[in-house]
């Protein structure tokens, strides 16, 4: 038996899309493999891993663990028989799975925190006192199930110790600037932050059990450049606008590599996972078919977690079938209330519900965003109603966590997101990139995504949270010294792994800022992949824009964003809406008492 050692590349947006990737030789000489032959072959060579600076030292051991046939580590956490490992006679079987799964440390999101009564912090999601951040980071691995679904949650990770609390020691988070979101990338207009940071605490996810995950893809107009000029490149009801001419170099994803990142997730479930994804479109939801035809979108969607192999998901016969489509506005919400009653139909003890969210930017069919004197889209509902079924659900909800692709007509991150990530415990990550489907663009934006999708999915098995007391998020006074309600602010720093970790030969640090991103190498584009959080506005007061919403057409504290309407964040009060002296309309109060009409 051969076993290629290698490191993971992808090579093409077909490659992802297939759920494939292609290999590149490395270590001692043109092609660094392993020929094993019986266990004593074996055995050395997993030692020579070590010597060709292939491995560390305990990767090496959990090999030569699986070369000895030591059923504590051909074992998963549930007790089960790693199946890769099932014939005792061939005890090298496993020997790819069993050494070099680690791969880079991440971090994701950073929430306003609250201290309770036991001194410990907890998300603050709304308007309330601040204390700190709670910050939480992933180490991704890579292989397949089971060795590291999710990424190195230690018990997971063959052969390796020391246990979670004990790495936690090994791991740290170094915060060097704290400033608005909209700063110079070149300056750190707020200075280092003058942060405490407490240890790394190991959180775990979704216990031991079946999960039941709904992924969302956005099928607006935005993510295939059917956007209106007149509108500053946003959504439009389709037939409402000229298409433009390059609307392929207004696109956020024209090559479809958010599609293919739900493939993705399909290839790291386990078997007893089960997997719905569903496509968001003005026109309705768009339900992959996988059962063949002349079944109706509303009996996929209800059968959509009934069990089955979760490669039909892939290729052309399951998400390939939102590889083209779509268009209109974006009713998100309205996506992600079908998805949550989809994971209730199909509720169950010990069944964990996630749904995940890929998008280009905010719900466009409902709300603040529905400025240009349209009607809301058929059947849409509001970041509302989602808010309001979380604060009802109590614990017995589901995680949603977003990865929010920049758009040309919406090139901020969305508030509404982040507060719904929040309050469910989600997670939330923003691709910032350049539109079109030039090589560099979809180099950068598959860059992202491979990024993005491996540190969201490695989060449902557990986190490490650091949490924070950061003295300038509970003061409302200007940067450097306060920040002021009503805005997004922003962390630089470095997550940092030790070497006594033994996943990494010496001092790994990953950095956490405007970082290279790309297919090329030196990376040619970068990535805003600061930690960005939100504090969250209380009222008009909180804010600088003058005039009371009632009597203004500038939302001062917006209701759905919690920012104050000056920040790139916040918006005007939709065309329609009453004023002082009449309407609405773009922005302006006119008194004529009318708007669309007169459009």
């Amino acid at each position: 038996m051969k076993v290629q050692v290698s490191n993971e590349k992808v090579g093409s947006v077909l490659a992802v899309v297939l759920g494939m990737s292609m290999l590149t030789s490395g270590g001692c000489g043109e092609e660094a493999s392993l020929e094993t032959q019986d266990r004593a072959t074996c055995s050395a060579a997993c030692a020579d891993l070590v010597g060709c600076g292939l491995a560390t030292a305990a990767e090496a051991t959990a090999c030569a663990n699986r070369c000895a046939d030591d059923p504590t580590i051909a074992t998963r956490d549930d007790g089960a028989l790693d199946p890769e490992c099932a014939d005792p006679e061939d005890p090298c079987d496993c020997l790819d799975h069993a050494s070099l799964t680690f791969e880079r440390g991440l971090a994701l999101t950073a929430f306003p925190a609250a201290r309770g009564a036991d001194g410990s912090l907890a998300r603050q999601c709304g308007e309330g006192t601040i204390d700190g951040l709670l910050v939480d980071a992933v180490l991704v691995g890579k292989g397949r199930w089971p060795l590291d679904v999710g990424g190195i949650a230690a018990s997971r990770v063959v052969g390796f110790e020391p246990a979670p609390s004990a790495l936690g020691d090994t791991l740290g988070l170094e915060l060097t600037c704290f400033e608005g979101t909209g700063d110079d990338a070149a300056t750190c207009a707020g200075g280092p932050p003058t942060a405490t940071v407490a240890p790394a605490a190991y959180v775990s996810g979704a216990p031991p059990g079946k999960r039941h995950i709904v992924v969302i893809i956005d099928q607006s107009g935005s993510t295939l450049g059917l956007v209106d000029a007149a509108r500053g490149f946003r959504e439009a009801p389709v037939g409402t606008f000229a298409v433009p001419g390059d609307f392929a170099e207004l696109a956020s994803d024209r090559a479809g590599i958010r599609v293919a990142m739900a493939g993705y997730v399909a290839r790291r479930l386990a078997p007893t996972d089960e997997l719905c994804v569903i496509g968001a479109a003005e026109a309705g939801l768009i339900v992959p078919n996988t059962e063949g035809a002349g079944i109706a979108t509303d009996e996929i969607l209800a059968g959509c977690l009934d069990g089955g192999d979760h490669d039909r998901w892939l290729f052309a016969a399951g998400v390939g079938q939102l590889a083209s489509g779509g268009g209109g506005r974006a009713p998100l919400w309205s996506a992600v209330d079908a998805a949550w009653d989809v994971l209730l139909a199909h509720a169950a003890p010990g069944v964990t519900d996630q749904i995940l969210v890929i998008d280009d930017g905010p719900d466009t069919c409902s709300g603040e965003e529905l400025t240009s004197c349209e009607p809301t889209c058929v059947g849409a509902v509001g970041v509302d109603r989602v808010l309001s079924r979380l604060k009802a659900a109590g614990e017995a909800k589901p995680r949603i966590d977003f990865i929010q692709l920049q758009a040309i007509g919406y090139p901020s991150r969305d508030p509404r997101q982040l507060a719904v990530a929040c309050q469910s415990g989600g997670q939330y990550l923003f691709l910032d990139h350049q539109p079109g489907v030039s090589e560099g663009a979809i180099a950068t934006l598959l860059a992202q995504l491979n990024d993005g999708v491996a540190a969201v999915t490695a989060s449902w098995d557990g986190v490490w949270r650091f949490g924070i007391d950061l003295p300038e998020v509970g003061s409302g006074a200007a940067l450097p010294g306060g920040t002021p309600p009503g805005a997004l602010y922003a962390l630089r720093g470095e997550l940092v792994l030790g070497a006594a970790s033994e996943l990494v030969r010496g001092e790994q640090r990953y950095p956490i800022g405007i970082v290279p991103v790309g297919g090329e190498t030196p990376a040619t584009a970068t990535w805003d992949r600061r930690l960005v959080f939100r504090k969250a506005c209380g009222g008009a007061a909180d804010c600088e824009t003058g005039g009371e919403p009632a009597a203004s057409c500038l939302i001062a504290c917006s209701a759905e964003t919690l920012l104050c309407g000056a920040d790139p964040g916040g918006a005007p009060k939709p065309d329609g809406a009453s004023c002082a002296d009449g309407i609405c309309c773009q922005g302006v109060c006119s008194p004529s008492g009318t708007c669309c009409a007169d459009l």
